[in-house]
């Protein structure tokens, strides 16, 4: 009995000594395969039955542990929910495992990622952008768990000081980012940086995105280099047209350049490549004075002055004993040449316009003449040649006619009779026309008076309708036409200039409304000048009898512009299209017939001209002309951009102009 029991309490205490050493089964619910900081993680513990002990659950990432719960269950199923920010996690990130200890038993969960990693996108299409511009770039932020990513984006250009922060919303971001003005044209990086926060401001995910951004830059400034400010005819002016961008850096880019000279003459006109050396050969005919180079690249424009110097020069050349001189110079030739042929010498006055030649028959008795030509400024021409002739002389080649009649009078005789016998053929048709009672005026082919008829048929005249028509007739012959000469040598004076720009195709009714109009300019002793689409009219103390034509100028002007105006009220459907600049200048003038030859010294008829395609059916006075006329006419200035331009308002009640102003009232 006594061993019975002994062997009970044996197995009692074995089984007992089993049951403590028997392990308690733990299970681990799957985790998500990818985790972002900053997510939740969810993991259920499952316990087969309570034990005496502590329940260790440990986040395990790259050798790196950190406990996420210690505690005593209370109960078989226990669900963890642990933040993955730096408080629960530390720095765990990577590939990352949970393991379970409890009752002596320890259980690893599948292997998943803890990640800080998002994926950033950009929505922009265009990366190509001038300086100066906003560069409007959006884009997408996923998370690597494929969640959309919320935090902030910090958008910049690298090296360009142009940087901007946005806040990503549910996986997308915008933003304007405004490019430097003077940045340099060049390709640049783009960078995009996102990031998050947890609530104790730590940094749990971050990503960036590079991109390539072009940056052009826009011209901005131009300059002119020139290797001379004086220059002679056959020299050549060596131009540089610098332009720059808004970076100061030189643009690569073709400008215009103009060259004008001192008449405004257009000389050149053309594109150019800019920050090259461009050459300009001055020609021998180069007008003298100041010239104007300008450079414009869309609306900027910069300009410089250069002066040609006047250059008085011939050139000489020998042909078949023909002397030929010429002006090779820019300005007229006057003055006196010493031709030497041998041992004698012969002097010839010249006036010789711009371009003028004058040619010389030259002869010497048989043999080989040294020859040579030389002004006051040096000799232009020498060398040897062979002549023949019966003694040495120099002749213009229009002079044999004069010699015929020296050696031959008979011609002079048979001259004469063909004079008079013109002479006797006119008396007689003027006597035939006497009998049949031809007024000179209907001999002509007009009828400038009606005549009655009285006394039997006899034809009675008014003789104060004869006057009047006899004066018509004469303003018909008054001399109108004016001639603009590249050179000319005549009389230096100041004339009132009125330019007229027509601006629409004139025919039938507006041609001759026009030709109308000009008559109160033509009554005060203008003449005129077509340029193009420009009339110019100049009233010159030729012609006038009188040095201050600027009032007579202003008033013909108004005259004019009154006339077009009521002949556009009256014809809608034939309007004329114009304007009228009225200036003052000096012009070299002289009488050659029946025409007025003119040479504008200054700017006068360009800046008439100017003034003319500015002024829309109106007139406006130049600066010069206003100051001269300031006690005759009030005049206010008009916005013009760079020139100075005055429109009339009304012209003072003097005792002189009171019935001008009477006529002017009523028209307006």
């Amino acid at each position: 009995m006594r061993k019975e029991k002994l062997a009970l309490a044996g197995i009692l205490i074995m089984s007992i000594f089993l049951i403590a050493n028997i392990s308690a089964e733990i299970l681990i619910s799957q985790p998500n395969a990818i985790y972002n900081l900053g997510d939740e993680l969810a993991i259920e513990i499952t316990l087969d039955s309570i034990k005496t002990g502590y329940l260790d659950i440990n986040l395990n990432c790259n050798n790196l542990l950190e406990n996420i719960y210690h505690n005593v269950p209370d109960s078989l199923n226990i669900v963890l929910r642990r933040t993955l920010t730096p408080i629960y996690v530390g720095a765990s990130s990577g590939s990352c495992f949970i393991t379970a200890d409890y009752g002596g038993e320890t259980k690893k969960s599948q292997v998943f990622e803890i990640s800080k990693e998002v994926i950033i996108s950009l929505e922009s299409n265009n990366m190509s952008y001038f300086a100066g511009e906003f560069f409007s770039v959006s884009g997408n932020i996923i998370k690597k768990n494929n969640q959309n990513a919320q935090g902030f984006v910090d958008i910049k250009i690298d090296n360009a000081n142009a940087q901007v922060s946005v806040e990503s919303i549910n996986g997308h971001f915008s933003a304007n980012l405004n490019i430097p003005t003077n940045i340099k044209a060049g390709n640049y990086v783009l960078s995009a940086t996102f990031y998050d926060k947890d609530k104790e401001g730590n940094i749990l995910n971050t990503g960036k995105l590079l991109d390539s951004l072009e940056v052009k830059q826009k011209p901005a400034r131009l300059e002119i280099a020139l290797d001379k400010q004086e220059i002679s005819t056959l020299e050549t002016l060596k131009i540089m047209p610098f332009l720059y961008d808004f970076a100061g850096e030189q643009y690569a880019s073709q400008v215009l350049i103009s060259i004008k000279d001192s008449q405004e003459k257009s000389i050149v006109e053309k594109y150019i490549d800019a920050n090259k050396e461009a050459e300009l050969q001055i020609r021998e005919d180069y007008t003298p004075g100041k010239s104007k180079i300008i450079i414009q690249k869309g609306n900027m424009s910069i300009s410089r002055e250069f002066k040609v110097l006047e250059v008085r020069k011939i050139s000489s050349q020998l042909i078949n004993q023909t002397l030929i001189i010429k002006n090779s110079g820019n300005v007229p030739y006057n003055g006196i040449i010493e031709v030497q042929i041998g041992n004698e010498t012969i002097l010839k006055e010249l006036n010789l316009a711009i371009g003028g030649e004058i040619k010389f028959e030259i002869s010497a008795p048989d043999g080989i003449y040294e020859v040579i030509i030389k002004d006051d400024s040096g000799i232009y021409s020498q060398g040897s040649f062979s002549l023949t002739g019966n003694v040495i002389s120099l002749r213009e080649a229009g002079e044999k006619i004069s010699s015929v009649f020296i050696h031959y009078p008979i011609v002079w005789v048979f001259i004469v009779i063909i004079i008079g016998l013109g002479i006797w053929i006119y008396y007689r048709k003027y006597q035939h026309e006497k009998k049949f009672h031809f007024t000179p005026f209907e001999r002509s082919g007009k009828k400038y008076f009606n005549s009655e008829k009285k006394n039997g048929g006899v034809e009675i005249v008014n003789p104060q309708q004869v006057r009047q028509k006899i004066d018509s007739a004469m303003f018909d012959r008054e001399i109108r036409r004016a001639e603009q000469m590249t050179a000319l040598h005549g009389m230096n004076q100041q004339a009132g200039i009125i330019a007229i720009k027509v601006k629409s195709h004139l025919a039938g009714i507006a041609k001759d409304s026009l030709r109308k109009a000009l008559e109160y300019a033509y009554k005060n002793k203008a003449v005129s000048s077509q340029s193009g689409d420009f009339i110019i009219l100049i009233f010159s103390p030729l012609l006038t009898k009188n040095n201050k034509n600027e009032d007579i100028a202003i008033k013909s002007a108004l005259d004019i512009d009154n006339y077009l105006r009521e002949h556009n009220r009256k014809f809608r459907n034939d309007e004329i299209n114009y304007g009228i600049g009225v200036n003052s200048g000096k012009i070299i003038n002289k009488l050659a017939g029946s025409v007025l030859q003119f040479m504008a010294i200054t700017r006068t008829i360009g800046l008439a001209k100017k003034i003319a395609d500015i002024a829309n059916r109106e007139v406006f006075l130049s600066k010069d002309i206003h100051e001269k006329t300031m006690n005759s006419v009030k005049a206010e200035k008009v916005a013009s951009g760079s020139l100075d331009l005055f429109a009339i308002k009304r012209i003072i009640d003097t005792e002189k102009s009171a019935k001008f102003i009477n006529d002017f009232m009523k028209r307006n």
